[in-house]
């Protein structure tokens, strides 16, 4: 990651941690979740993090959330509820604009125009 026109060296744990994060039992739990894959602190993966990455670790999991969730919107029938469910998230105003802020679109939209592609 460029940091200050300095490229910052990623901790070998903090590339695992964030590839592992594409599971979805790996960032259900949130940051907490992150931390305990990483095996360091919450705050000293929360400061390497953005020194490395240039984003918090929230950022970083509601990312690999939002993934997810466009997978299955586009891949599956499954009730946007269920998706927001499966990525830990409860509160489906909050999925909502996770989603909208990382792809522009509502989950609904999304879904519509992933399955008008598949079907042209």
């Amino acid at each position: 990651a460029d940091v200050g026109g300095a490229v910052a060296i990623v901790p070998e744990w903090l590339s695992h941690a964030r590839l592992a994060l594409a599971k979805p039992e790996n960032f259900f739990g949130g940051t907490r979740s992150f931390a305990r894959l990483a095996g360091r602190s919450p705050s000293h993966v929360s400061r390497e993090t953005v020194r490395c990455l240039g984003v918090t670790p929230t950022e970083l999991v509601n990312a690999a959330r939002m993934d997810f969730a466009a997978r299955q919107l586009s891949t599956t029938g499954r009730p946007i509820l269920d998706v927001a469910l499966d990525c830990g998230l409860n509160n489906l105003s909050h999925f909502y604009a996770l989603f909208r802020n990382r792809f522009g679109v509502s989950p609904r939209r999304y879904r519509l125009q992933a399955h008008s592609t598949v079907l042209r």
